[in-house]
Formats: C-alpha cells, structure tokens, sequence
C-alpha cells in the first residue's frame, strides 16, 4: 500500500474501500461549497458513488493512469490529491485536489501538491505538471502559485459547469525547474 507521511499530523495513502462511508459524508456535508467547484460532486449521490470512485482510482493506480490519495489530517480524511493523467510519451501529468472546509487555512494542501510533485519528478519520472484552476476559485489559485508554479495562461469557457463555461487558468511546472530541498523552483 502506498502511504507518505507528510508530518505528525499529515499523511497520503491510497484510498480504501473501508474510507467510502466517511469520504461521502464529507462531500454530502459540503455539497454547496464543493460543487462550486468541482463538477463530479453533482454525481455523487450516495456511498456507493464513493465506493465505485475509490476502486476507479485503485484501477487507474494499478494501471499507471493515475495516483490518487486520499489526505489524513490529526487521524481524519481531509480530502484528496492526485496526480491524473500521466503520460508516459510526454511524461506529463496534472495535479488536482480538494479540502474539506475545516481543514483549509492550515497549509495543508500546500504541503501534499509539494509532496505530489517530489513524487511525480522523483519516483515517476515525469518532465511536465499543470494544475488547472477555475478562474474564479482564487483558494486553489493560490496553491499552485505559493509552491512555485508558473501561470502559463488562461484558457477561455474551457470548463463546462452546469449550464455555465468557465475560464481556466494553467499553471505549470518543469522537472528542470524543481527543487527538492527547497520543495520549489
């Protein structure tokens, strides 16, 4: 099993079925909040919905298409982050995330796109990483930019939410760029 401790009080691993139940519970909470955002919250309706996410992703891990991990924070899941899409011919990928709203303001997203992106260059051998933003969500905007992200630009009604097209804003990140010891370029 995959598993990073981040410090005492943070760590990643790979979700389980036995995560589903608490997992759902957190975004059935925070449905109105998540939702802005994120446009898979309106297809999660249940804890089987969960369940069904959590094997995609142990799938998409076992495949070499993804890895996605699930955030502990002091003991409880905060939320999740992953590095989707890899590509092994361009050795590429992007990193997504999401928080739960009592975690947030306390760095911890930060500190696990930082421990991704060791990862993604380190272990996996990847050149390239986007994290993509919608141009509203000026929350998440602000991870990439704090970890040492460049702003590449911004993509026009590049997201359907809704009924709605959304502007997205890239940010990207070069294996030439990063460093470790810093955790940033």
């Amino acid at each position: 099993m995959l598993c990073h401790t981040v410090d005492d009080d943070l760590w990643l691993a790979l979700l389980e079925a036995k995560h589903a139940p608490s997992m759902f519970a957190m975004v059935d909470r925070e449905r109105a909040r998540l939702g802005e955002w994120l446009p898979w919250v309106d297809r999660t309706q249940s804890v089987t919905d969960t369940l069904k996410f959590i094997e995609g992703t142990r799938r998409s891990f076992a495949e070499s298409k993804d890895v996605v991990l699930g955030v502990w924070y002091q003991g409880r899941i905060a939320g999740t982050v992953g590095i989707h899409d890899i590509t092994n011919e361009d050795r590429s990928a992007f990193i997504g995330y999401w928080l739960g709203v009592e975690f947030e303001g306390k760095g911890i997203m930060s500190m696990c796109c930082l421990s991704m992106v060791d990862h993604a260059f380190s272990v996996l051998g990847l050149n390239r990483l986007e994290i993509r933003c919608s141009a509203k969500n000026t929350r998440s905007q602000a991870i990439p930019e704090r970890i040492g992200f460049r702003r590449e630009g911004t993509l026009i009604q590049a997201e359907r939410h809704g009924n709605e097209y959304r502007d997205v804003i890239v940010y990207g990140l070069l294996s030439c760029e990063w460093n470790q010891e810093q955790g940033v370029r």
